[in-house]
């Protein structure tokens, strides 16, 4: 998982075939891991519990045969006593004494002598102390086996009897028996059975220096609980062998002998890991099977969308007459189909924009038709608009009555609004190019803007509006750009602030930004104009009080041809309104000023009518850089 979090985190792109591919990876392997893991810990746990149970059934087979033997020994052992003098020198009872590994069989009488002609094996007889041990451990009348002994070097067990009479009788054998039946039980490569005695000495042990030595083994525990009668299964640590093991132990009935089987604990674990490991493999050829099968799916998924992007591409650069290709002949139905809707859907768009492309030229054909239409019956109008008011002109030369002043106003008035609203529609019918380098030339700003004022003087007199003209003071402001757009703009400008406003003083600031930057703001407090209204004001024929502008005489191409004008010159423009408080528009021409023509100076803003302040306060100065300079009043 972490190294494909890497891969992930190292490629800012990975196609979606390797997401996918890497996710049915993922799928596969983590049950692959976990399995494997889990297959381990359970084939350890089912060695464990299989050793526990068949070596259990070992010992206690061993047990058995242990127990007949010596059941069949002692049974010998009382038969040769009993027949006494009948089988002296027999040569068949030497060989039912040799098939039991029998040394002698011997009888003393209560001094201690021997009492009739042994039936001897070997001539190593027992000492005298020996002797008294084995009297001492004698029953009356019942035959019992003794611990294993020691006689010359080499490890011997007893049959002894007491009768009535005190006459001892002994027989000795070997543990010959004990070592074959022991030979014969071994497991992996150090799995092994152990037989001792009924004091916990070796009996039969794989290490022949403890058998021949009879190693006394009654220190562990598994030992104590085999001589004590109890059955089991015990895991323990075997300094013998330097490590765990596990054992199935029990006790021979009859002589008190016990049998163990263990074997070390880590050869279940190397079993179980050699099983696990077998299985590992099968894991990793279907995992390898399974990757070759993902990869082949993920790229039946992944090749038809790849297909589906590449189309995209190429109509994103342009070709419109790309389709998605026929996908390969095993595709999903799901993948036709979207490759059939989307050729479906160019198939479409490409009809519609043909229709489009048509209903647009002849569009622009009806514009252009429409435009020129304009344009020509403007300059028809304004001909004979100008004829009558050059005739009204000379008429006001002559003597009027009142009754004819007040005709003769009346038509002057309704000539000239007529004659700017036909200006007007050919200013907006005019296309506005992008300022060029050739059409800029360097004038007087203050100039200009005194000018303009002087050209709506008639209307601010009209509606006893005064004009402040905010302006550096002993300077000339000298900037460089296209004169006819920067009037243009200033006249609307001003302009639509006498429009609506009366009985105010409307503000014409002049400030400093950044570098060479100049910002015209004029302030009125107009009727304003409201939030929903003030998003729309800069579209053509756009007005915000449909009644009002009939009453002001408004086409709603003004604030439209200044937009145009702006945005051919490069500058930002905008306003700030409030209904029923006033309006403060401004436009910001970036690099037109001269070096020098403006210095900084703080503004009286005491001197600034109420709706002036209240814009300062809220907003800052009126100017987005420096404040204004001079404040110069022309009415």
């Amino acid at each position: 998982m972490q190294i494909i979090s890497v891969i992930f985190s190292r490629s800012s792109m990975v196609s979606l075939r390797s997401y996918i591919f890497l996710c049915m990876l993922i799928v596969v392997l983590v049950p692959v891991v976990y399995l494997s893991q889990q297959r381990e810990q359970q084939a350890f746990e089912r060695e464990l519990e299989k050793v526990e149970q068949g070596h259990l059934i070992i010992a206690r087979n061993l047990s058995e045969a242990l127990s007949r033997y010596a059941s069949d020994l002692t049974a010998t052992f009382d038969f040769i006593i009993g027949a006494g003098d009948s089988v002296q020198g027999s040569e068949a009872a030497r060989d039912l004494l040799a098939s039991y590994d029998f040394r002698y069989v011997l009888s003393f009488d209560s001094s201690g002598r021997l009492k009739n002609d042994p039936i001897t094996l070997s001539a190593e007889l027992p000492s005298p102390d020996l002797l008294a041990d084995l009297r001492n451990e004698a029953r009356l009348n019942a035959t019992i086996i003794t611990g294993v002994k020691q006689l010359y070097g080499e490890p011997v067990l007893f049959a002894v009897r007491r009768d009535a009479q005190e006459n001892l009788h002994i027989g000795a054998f070997d543990t010959s028996y004990m070592s074959d039946i022991q030979k014969k039980v071994a497991f992996g490569e150090r799995g092994h059975a152990m037989i001792v005695d009924k004091n916990g000495r070796v009996l039969a042990h794989p290490n022949p220096e403890w058998q021949s030595t009879s190693k006394d083994a009654s220190g562990l525990e598994v030992v104590q609980r085999m001589i004590s009668g109890e059955t089991g299964v015990l895991q323990f640590y075997a300094p013998p062998m330097k490590a765990d093991v596990v054992s199935g132990y029990t006790s021979v009935a009859g002589p008190g002998w016990g049998v163990m089987v263990p074997q070390p604990i880590e050869e279940l674990r190397l079993a179980a890991k050699a099983e696990a490991s077998h299985m590992m493999r099968v894991l990793l050829v279907l995992f390898a099977v399974a990757a070759m099968v993902s990869w082949v799916l993920s790229g039946l998924i992944s090749k038809p969308l790849a297909q589906l992007s590449d189309t995209v591409s190429r109509i994103q650069s342009g070709d419109m007459s790309a389709r998605v290709p026929v996908p390969g002949a095993i595709a999903s139905k799901e993948m036709i189909g979207l490759r059939d809707a989307f050729n479906a859907l160019m198939d479409s768009i490409g009809e519609s924009k043909a229709a489009l492309q048509k209903s647009l030229k002849e569009a622009e054909l009806a514009n252009a038709y429409k435009t020129k239409a304009v344009t020509v019956l403007s300059h028809e109008m304004r001909t004979p608009l100008n004829g009558i008011l050059g005739a009204n002109e000379l008429l006001s030369d002559t003597e009027l009555s009142e009754m004819q002043k007040r005709y003769f106003a009346m038509i002057q008035t309704s000539s000239q609004t007529l004659l700017r609203h036909v200006n007007d529609v050919l200013d907006a019918n005019r296309p506005c190019e992008p300022d060029t380098q050739e059409s800029q030339t360097v004038f007087n700003l203050q100039n200009l803007l005194s000018d303009i004022i002087e050209e709506n003087s008639p209307m601010l007199m009209a509606k006893e509006n005064t004009v402040a003209l905010d302006l550096p003071q002993g300077q000339p402001l000298f900037v460089k750009s296209d004169i006819i757009k920067i009037r243009k703009i200033a006249s609307n400008l001003i302009g639509n602030a006498a429009k609506f406003s009366d009985h105010n003083t409307i503000h014409v600031i002049v400030s400093k930004e950044e570098d060479e930057d100049v910002k015209i703001c004029v302030v009125d407090s107009g009727i304003g104009i409201r939030k929903q209204d003030q998003s729309k004001i800069f579209e053509p024929f756009a007005v915000a009080d449909a009644s009002y502008s009939r009453r002001t005489e408004g086409t709603g191409l003004g604030l439209s041809i200044l937009a145009s004008a702006a945005q051919s010159l490069g500058a930002a423009f905008g306003v700030e309104s409030e209904y029923g408080v006033g309006s403060t528009f401004w436009v910001s021409f970036p690099g037109i000023l001269q070096s020098d023509t403006l210095q900084d100076r703080p503004f009286n803003h005491q001197a600034m009518p109420a709706i002036a302040q209240k814009w300062t306060k809220a907003n800052g100065p009126l100017t987005i850089g420096e404040p204004p300079l001079l404040a110069l009043t022309a009415s």
